[in-house]
């Protein structure tokens, strides 16, 4: 017997074991269904991870906060393209 036969006959073990009441379009449906999730779950588990595990350490993952461009060059271009400004501010209707 084939692998993909013994799956079939598991899953209509299965289905009389769960003592559900399906016809034979229904039982065909639930077994494509169910080898759908097996092979999901075989590609999950051929997944390579390396052996690094989360050991519970904390790690700041954060990055530091600088400013790393001139920040007067592009706020002087941004308000050249603005429709209305008011000194170094961008002017919008009230909105509430």
């Amino acid at each position: 017997m084939g692998k993909e036969q013994e799956t079939e006959s598991d899953i209509g073990q299965i289905v009389k074991m769960a003592l559900l009441k399906k016809d034979t379009s229904e039982q065909e449906e639930f077994e494509r269904e169910i080898k759908k999730i097996i092979n999901f779950a075989s590609e999950v588990q051929s997944i390579k991870t390396d052996e690094k595990t989360n050991t519970g350490e904390k790690v700041n993952v954060f990055r530091s906060d600088t400013v790393d461009v001139e920040a007067k060059k592009y706020r002087e271009k941004m308000l050249e393209q603005a429709p209305k400004q008011f000194k170094n501010w961008f002017l919008s209707k009230k909105i509430l």
